[in-house]
């Protein structure tokens, strides 16, 4: 079970001089400890995304799963190709899923 899921999300980030930075971070899910992560300056596509993803797994071994948000950026499909040619499934989150305590 160990390193076989990991999580990843892409977010942007604001620099002291207002300049956008796309920021992937990848997260193994056992040890809570991130694999790494990528930075890009411009507009992030599908091959941008693979770019960076591959970037941050470079010489580690590949999870079995990857959770990801429902981002639409993760159904590029160069991304989804990426993944099948790695052997990785993608895990969707559930969006705004909020859990209810019974009264």
């Amino acid at each position: 079970m160990k390193d076989s899921l990991w999580s990843a999300d892409l977010f942007r980030c604001e620099s002291i001089t207002l300049k956008s930075r796309w920021t992937l971070v990848v997260m193994d899910q056992f040890t809570l400890r991130p694999i790494g992560f990528a930075v890009h300056a411009g507009n992030v596509n599908g091959m941008i995304l693979c770019q960076m993803f591959n970037k941050v797994i470079a010489g580690k071994s590949s999870p079995g799963y990857l959770s990801l948000d429902n981002d639409p950026i993760f159904e590029y499909h160069r991304w989804t190709a990426n993944l099948r040619v790695l052997e990785i499934d993608d895990i969707k989150t559930v969006p705004k899923f909020r859990y209810l305590m019974p009264l």
